[in-house]
């Protein structure tokens, strides 16, 4: 039995020994005053009468209460196996009661909400779309729905609402937790996303394998062929010829491929950046090596300053990649003797080691330099002697260069070549600068 059924039984017997009281008091005033047998009994009965009927009333009392408990009991069990939260809230946008059920969502214990304003506890973005919702339906009659963000002990919480009139002073409101509908749906729309950069990547895989990566294959095919079959009825000269156009034709199959392989892990998320302290000067020279050849070929003459002792962080395949692709590119688009200068410098002011590279090349114009920028790959040109590409190379730059953390920086003009820039973490300059020149190119 609860305290207030006990206080009331203990009220009802004190009433019912009070009652007792007054009868023999009564009783002795009876004798004292000489009242007749028949004036005592009916004071009696009346007394008696009275008593019964007063119990009845407590007996009742002391049943509705119980009931009551007992509902307010299943209120409370139902509440709290609910899955959200329920409000009565004013005018005034005050909290009138709350519900005992969910109260880990609440964002103050409930005894600190009661008659409090919505303003002392939620961000004013989510105040501001309640008040709405109240206003509308205290006017209106209408169920007015909405959602709002909470920080819930650290977490951040999706929440649904629905808001309806009580009376013309109050509304009540029933609010959800959709913080698991909201993560799934997020998921599914990355889900949908990933699956969409996914097929994309793999139909533009399908096209440059399709266009750009056979016009190579054919080439090697078709000259590989004509020595194969009729390789007497051609001179030294052309032989070398021949071997030379193989060799080009390879060298750009191969360039291709690698930049395909690369681009497609890069698109899926496939590399990992791995730092390392690296000396530029090494790091250019290996680039060199596999860059030389192609720019002796066309007469293109490389020339590099960098100081020898600079070191820089990066992930030394990527930045071999990079500036491989960078170099290429220009030899690529350079005619016969032109130059071809890879620069490096150290910002002292940021820490920063700045590599350039410039070329006397055809240049490009705004909206060819503004889709490298954004990651668009270009309908793939050719390069000053008919050399084709995937267009992936200037994007693959720039990605990697993204995940440095720096930018790719074009200047660029049709007809008056181009300057590719970016930066690096480095270390420092410790000894002067080196310069290296490729002048000689390639002669039969």
């Amino acid at each position: 039995m609860s305290e207030k059924v006990r206080l009331a039984a203990r009220k009802h017997l004190l009433l019912f020994l009070a009652l007792c009281l007054f009868l023999f008091l009564y009783k002795m005033i009876g004798q004292v005053y000489n009242l007749t047998s028949n004036q005592e009994d009916v004071i009696l009965v009346l007394s008696l009468a009275s008593s019964f009927l007063f119990s009845f009333l407590v007996w009742f009392m002391l049943r509705s209460i119980l009931h009551i408990e007992k509902r307010e009991q299943k209120l409370k069990a139902w509440f709290s196996s609910m899955d959200n939260l329920t409000f009565i809230i004013d005018k005034n946008f005050r909290y009138i009661d709350i519900a005992p059920s969910k109260e880990d969502l609440l964002i103050a214990p409930a005894k600190k909400l009661i008659n409090r304003s919505i303003y002392d506890f939620l961000p004013d973005e989510a105040c501001a779309g309640i008040e709405t919702a109240i206003r509308i339906a205290l006017k209106s009659g209408s169920t007015q729905q909405l959602e709002y963000q909470l920080q819930i002990s650290g977490e951040q919480k999706w929440f649904s609402a629905r808001v309806c009139k009580l009376d013309d002073e109050k509304v009540i409101m029933q609010v959800y937790d959709a913080t698991e509908k909201y993560r799934n749906h997020q998921a599914l729309i990355d889900s949908e996303k990933k699956y969409r950069e996914l097929n994309a990547t793999k139909n533009k895989m399908f096209s440059i394998v399709a266009h750009d990566i056979r016009n190579p294959i054919n080439t090697i095919y078709g000259y590989s062929s004509l020595l194969h079959s009729d390789y007497d009825d051609f001179n030294d000269e052309e032989r070398r010829e021949f071997i030379r156009l193989l060799f080009v034709s390879t060298s750009n199959a191969v360039g291709l491929i690698d930049n395909l392989l690369s681009w497609a892990k890069a698109q899926q998320g496939e590399i990992t950046l791995h730092s390392k302290t690296l000396l530029l000067i090494d790091v250019m020279a290996d680039v060199l090596a596999e860059v030389t050849d192609q720019a002796r070929m066309k007469g293109v003459v490389i020339s590099m300053n960098i100081p020898e002792d600079l070191y820089v962080k990066a992930d030394p395949n990527m930045l071999m990649i990079t500036m491989r692709n960078l170099l290429c590119n220009a030899v690529k688009f350079s005619n016969s003797g032109s130059h071809v200068l890879i620069k490096a410098k150290d910002n002292l002011n940021t820490g920063k080691i700045v590599l350039e590279v410039y070329d006397e090349g055809i240049g490009m114009d705004e909206k060819q330099v503004a889709d490298i920028l954004k990651g668009i790959r270009n309908t793939s040109r050719y390069g000053t002697e008919n050399e084709k590409g995937s267009g992936l190379g200037l994007v693959l730059c720039r990605d990697l260069i993204k995940m440095h953390g720096s930018e790719l920086q074009i200047e660029s003009r049709p007809g008056h070549g181009s300057v590719f820039r970016f930066s690096l973490p480095g270390t420092g300059i410790v000894s002067p600068i080196q310069k290296i020149t490729l002048k000689q190119p390639f002669v039969n």
